[in-house]
């Protein structure tokens, strides 16, 4: 140790506890004192307080750790934010496209069953018939697929950040 070598040092910082159980942290520099005969007398130097600095540091040191520990918190509810949009947009276009594909089903079955001729010889008429059901169909597909995009635009808008909030809003 450099007191017991006998030599300078500088900013040596220490705690201690006072009686009233307060801690305290100083910061201390000196050098070592000589007689003319070269023994050694003890130190000279300089103290000061600086319990505010360290309490200061280590509120400092424990707001970052918080900062830390709520951005992670952030990016969890995020991703269990984002994993719920998924599972629901899923789910919604999961459940639009069986009922088109229900639908394209007794449509077929319905043809067949009405125009038996239509599937043997794909007369004009029959043609005309099932293009016509198709198109229909096609457009009640399409005010489906319509009302999804509009409902995923406004999910997305709704969970998006907040300047693009505004932005879509004003």
């Amino acid at each position: 140790m450099t007191a017991e070598a006998r030599l300078p040092f500088t900013d040596f910082e220490y705690r201690i506890q006072a009686s009233d159980g307060r801690i305290a942290w100083y910061s201390v520099s000196g050098e070592p004192m000589f007689d003319e005969h070269g023994a050694y007398q003890g130190y000279r130097g300089t103290g000061k307080d600086i319990t505010e600095r360290k309490l200061a540091e280590e509120a400092l040191r424990q707001s970052r750790a918080r900062i830390r520990e709520l951005a992670a918190h952030q990016e969890t509810i995020k991703e269990t934010e984002r994993q719920r949009i998924a599972r629901d947009l899923h789910d919604e276009l999961g459940q639009t496209l069986l009922a088109i594909r229900l639908d394209a089903t007794t449509l077929t079955e319905q043809t067949t069953a009405a125009h038996p001729d239509f599937h043997r010889s794909a007369r004009l008429i029959g043609l005309l018939r099932k293009l016509h059901l198709v198109a229909h169909r096609r457009r009640v597909a399409l005010v489906c697929l319509d009302r999804k995009v509009q409902a995923q635009r406004h999910l997305a808008r709704a969970v998006g950040p907040a300047k693009a909030r505004q932005v879509a809003i004003g």
